[in-house]
């Protein structure tokens, strides 16, 4: 998640390297922010009831019922022919062959003559039922295939029209194929196939008939059809309005069947207390009971620690017990983990309703259940309730009493896993004990950051760290600091902050910096960044029009790396061109740029016979230094294309990945001044009409970024300015018509040209 904040960097030092950007979600990503840190080896992930109870990415890879199903019968379908039999072929056969093959397959079977078709011939399980002769098994799988089209689910797309009428007469040939056949495993599965008939064609009455007519006819070992069949038979009662049978028999399902368990889930249906109190009264042993109590306690709105407590009076050793535990524990940690500092707190609840109404009265329930079965101590694993308790009350907020209780049981755990867990576990605890960032916390802070392994061990924790002292950076006002926990350093280039940029610099600059301070003054590839800041701040500056101050800050900046960007913006382009080649060959860094700049306001001031002249030169330089010219790095550290189609007056745009948006110079009035200037004291009418097109320009752009603009980029008509916008097109064409730049630019400036034929 938050891929664009991830910066994990290898650079290894004695005591310098980059930190560990927190992995925040960008202002665009509005997928879930937390926190967690519960490991997947707390819990049995082998228990049978794992998948579905602990359906996290971290705790569970989630697999499709419909594998599940199709994996464990063809499990069962190796285990009765004695795993004689490749899985592979099992499935090639029983779900890839076509009803032509089958046929084909049925005839190599009854006659020992004809060869097996050439795409079955290395194929094991066709070879077993070859040599054996196993019509019978043959004979089901083609009336299963026969079957298949009838009994295909329904999908959210679109629903299967179903042909009742010949979905009966399946089911009557079918029948005499079930009173025909011997085998009473190949029997059950017939029952299976008409039972799914019935159901599917809506007929609910003949799925119980069918069921009380054909079980009893089977003697087959334990199936996993069994509870397939009981599936169909709880949908019908279901259907027959018989709700309590119905639910019972889901929860039996619930409980034995892996492949089914989501579906009986799902269609488990409880709409009153009486109905509660029936269907408890239809189970035949503690375990059932326990297992209806599992299956409430996954309903969203339940107090699953009063479900559990149910459960642990029938069965204080249940293995779903655990799994709800943790399951509660990770639902609270969403709730309540790190919610002071989350820096997404106000998303989570917004877009997901986290934290949930009731996660307070979830807490204390759990807290009492958990503190109840460490007193009774009969769970079957007591050291994972002890490490609950403890994290419980850190969850609750009461940071002393979590301190005390880890203290307490820390020598009672001896599972590598769980002393693991009871790490994490603590050095949250500190992390959140932890009130003011001075040089001994912060020394803590690199400890913990240097230690990649514990990050890479848990994903989580850079972000808790992170979101935590970020939070105490902004109560202290250590606003830089704050910044670089977020954030990346060239993440400032997108709208540079004054005061970030003054916090960073001064403790770039200082000399005493502790480990953690040499971390936050690193960039994500490890280099120091003060030449970085003071090219920035500068920049700001010169683009704020406070060009002496600019200088200043370029001045402090290494010869060698003021030469980094080489400018030159004193040329003219009358056709906007941000990437166009420049051909002189004189260049400038951003020092010598202003102090050019300073020298071109002294001549043209000085010089009155080529002072409007050096007036153009600057105004040349100013649009070229804005948002639409080529030397737009002077005065700003980060451009965005897309810009260009949304232009507004407010000049920071929305940019993902900046937390501040995109600070774009699109102002264009310095330059309007100078070439106003440069027309109004120019005795030359070519110099004139020049300066007269260039400060249309700036009429134009200035129109584009005023709220007057309804101009759509993506449209093929030319802007339509209005009166106040088009004064220097009206200039020029007026007062400049007789030049030789007037003929030039109309051939050049489709739009001069269309304004001219308008008017």
């Amino acid at each position: 998640m938050k891929l664009w904040r991830r910066y994990v960097i290898l650079f290894v030092s004695i005591c310098c390297f980059p930190i560990v950007i927190s992995q925040a979600c960008s202002p665009d990503d509005l997928s879930f922010y937390g926190y967690s840190f519960i490991q997947p080896e707390i819990v049995n992930k082998a228990t049978p009831y794992a998948p579905f109870f602990l359906r996290f990415d971290d705790f569970y890879q989630s697999v499709s019922s419909t594998v599940v199903q199709e994996k464990t019968n063809l499990e069962e379908w190796k285990e009765r022919f004695c795993a004689l039999v490749d899985l592979k072929d099992l499935r090639t056969v029983i779900y890839q062959s076509s009803l032509e093959r089958l046929e084909s397959l049925r005839l190599a079977v009854k006659s020992k003559k004809t060869p097996l078709p050439v795409s079955l011939q290395a194929n094991s399980f066709a070879r077993h039922l070859k040599s054996n002769q196993c019509t019978e098994v043959i004979d089901y799988l083609i009336f299963a295939k026969t079957c298949e089209p009838h009994v295909t689910r329904a999908t959210s797309w679109e629903q299967p029209q179903r042909d009742s009428s010949a979905m009966m007469e399946l089911v009557v040939e079918g029948k005499k194929a079930f009173l025909d056949t011997e085998s009473h495993y190949v029997r059950l599965r017939y029952a299976y196939q008409l039972i799914r008939l019935a159901h599917y064609a809506k007929a609910y009455e003949q799925v119980l008939t069918l069921y009380d007519f054909l079980l009893p006819k089977t003697d087959a070992h334990a199936s996993i059809l069994d509870y397939w069949i009981l599936g169909h038979k709880a949908g019908a009662l279901y259907r027959l309005n018989r709700r309590v049978e119905a639910a019972y028999l889901y929860s039996l399902i619930f409980k034995h069947s892996a492949a089914k368990r989501e579906s009986a889930y799902q269609s488990f249906r409880i709409r009153t207390d009486e109905e509660w109190e029936q269907c408890l009264l239809m189970c035949k042993s503690d375990q059932e009971r326990a297992v209806l109590y599992a299956i409430r306690a996954n309903a969203p709105l339940s107090i699953a620690a009063e479900e559990m407590e149910k459960i642990y009076q029938l069965d204080p050793i249940n293995e779903n017990l655990e799994l709800l535990l943790v399951k509660e524990i990770k639902l609270l940690e969403k709730d309540l983990l790190g919610l002071e500092f989350n820096i997404h707190r106000q998303r989570n609840k917004n877009e997901y309703q986290i934290p949930r109404k009731m996660a307070g009265r979830k807490l204390t329930k759990l807290q009492q259940f958990v503190r109840k079965c460490n007193q009774e101590a009969l769970v079957a694993r007591p050291e994972i309730w002890k490490i609950a308790d403890a994290y419980l009350e850190f969850l609750a907020g009461d940071l002393y009493a979590a301190e005390k209780t880890f203290t307490k049981i820390k020598p009672e755990i001896t599972q590598d896993s769980l002393q693991s867990q009871v790490a994490i576990f603590e050095l949250c605890l500190k992390l959140n004990q932890i009130d003011t960032m001075n040089a001994p916390e912060e020394e803590f802070i690199a400890t913990v950051v240097r230690n990649n392994e514990l990050l890479q061990k848990y994903p989580d924790l850079s972000n808790f760290l992170y979101d935590r002292i970020t939070q105490l950076y902004q109560k202290e006002g250590k606003i830089g600091k704050a910044f670089r926990c977020q954030y990346d350093v060239q993440t400032l280039a997108y709208n540079p902050q004054i005061d970030i940029i003054d916090s960073l610099l001064s403790l770039s600059q200082r000399e005493d910096k502790n480990r953690f301070e040499r971390m936050l003054c690193l960039d994500a590839e490890g280099n120091e960044f003060e030449n970085f800041l003071l090219d920035l701040k500068g920049t700001l500056l010169f683009s704020q029009n406070q060009p002496e101050a600019a200088l200043e800050i370029f001045k402090e900046i290494p010869p060698t790396e003021r030469s980094k960007y080489q400018l030159n913006p004193f040329h003219e382009n009358l056709q906007d061109c941000v990437e166009c080649p420049i051909n002189d060959t004189l260049w400038y860094n951003k020092a010598e740029l202003i102090e050019r700049i300073f020298e071109l306001e002294y001549q043209a001031k000085a010089d009155l016979k080529n002072g409007p002249r050096y007036f153009y030169i600057l105004g040349l330089a100013y649009y070229n230094m804005s948002y639409f010219g080529n030397s737009w790095k002077a005065m700003d550290a980060f451009r965005s294309s897309a810009t260009g189609s949304r232009l507004r007056p407010n000049q920071v745009y929305d940019l993902y990945g900046s937390p501040f948006g995109n600070l774009e110079q699109t102002d264009c009035s310095q330059a309007l001044n100078y070439f106003e200037k440069a027309r109004l004291l120019s005795k030359n009418p070519e110099l004139a009409a020049r300066a007269s097109y260039m400060a249309a320009k700036c009429n134009q752009k200035m129109y584009l970024t005023s709220k007057a603009n309804n101009y759509s980029p993506y449209s093929n008509r030319i802007p339509n300015l209005s009166e106040e916008y088009l004064v220097h097109f009206k200039i020029l064409q007026q007062e400049y018509s007789d030049t030789k730049f007037y003929q030039e630019i109309i051939q050049e400036c489709k739009y001069f040209d269309a304004y001219v034929s308008k008017n």
